[in-house]
């Protein structure tokens, strides 16, 4: 059985870099990683948009209490291999 090759990142790798976020996809399809799993909180809203503008998925959203507060942490997927060919 072969198991799907996929990172998992947080948010803070992309540092709301949309280039960057960009060339990591088209960089790990090319390694033969199948899709890019994500994790950020619903509060942090340039991520979102971020995320929505290159194609991610929004998969789960979880409450939970961190930094004494409240808090959605959200899990975002990007299928790879749906990638239109680099032109």
């Amino acid at each position: 059985m072969s198991r799907d090759k996929f990172i998992f990142l947080r948010r803070s790798f992309f540092s709301s870099c949309p280039h960057l976020m960009w060339a990591s996809s088209w960089q790990m399809r090319a390694a033969g990683y199948k899709r890019i799993v994500l994790w950020t909180q619903s509060t942090l809203t340039a991520a979102r948009k971020l995320y929505v503008g290159e194609g991610y998925q929004l998969k789960k959203q979880e409450p939970h209490h961190s930094f004494g507060e409240d808090l959605v942490g959200e899990t975002w997927e990007l299928d790879l291999t749906k990638l239109e060919s680099a032109v």
